[in-house]
């Protein structure tokens, strides 16, 4: 799932892809997991989406998009379940730092 983040997986795609029952796959995943495969996959999905909006320009309906989620609404959901934060209000905090470091300025305070 890492590898193709993007794709559209289902169970009966990801237990196709492993040689297993979805059943079997569920099982395993969630014993050797501890998540089952779609909360895993939200997982990589909103850490991913992490990583665009802190190293990129990139707006919050792109970073979903590139990240696998269909609908920014849900990636939105997704994100803030897991950072606690909007993922705007994580990408500001990470835009202000860029134009800040080195700087002494009144909205951040000395780097």
């Amino acid at each position: 799932m890492r590898g193709q983040i993007s794709r559209t997986w289902s169970m009966e795609t990801l237990a196709r892809e492993v040689a297993l029952s979805p059943s079997q796959l569920r099982r395993l995943f969630n014993s050797q997991v501890g998540v089952s495969p779609a909360a895993y996959l939200a997982r990589l999905r909103a850490e991913k989406m992490a990583e665009l909006l802190a190293t990129t320009s990139m707006g919050v309906t792109q970073a979903a998009r590139e990240s696998g989620w269909r609908d920014a609404t849900v990636a939105a959901r997704n994100f803030k379940k897991r950072y606690g934060v909007s993922p705007r209000e994580y990408a500001a905090s990470f835009r202000v730092r860029d134009r800040c470091s080195n700087v002494d300025c009144r909205s951040c305070g000395p780097a």
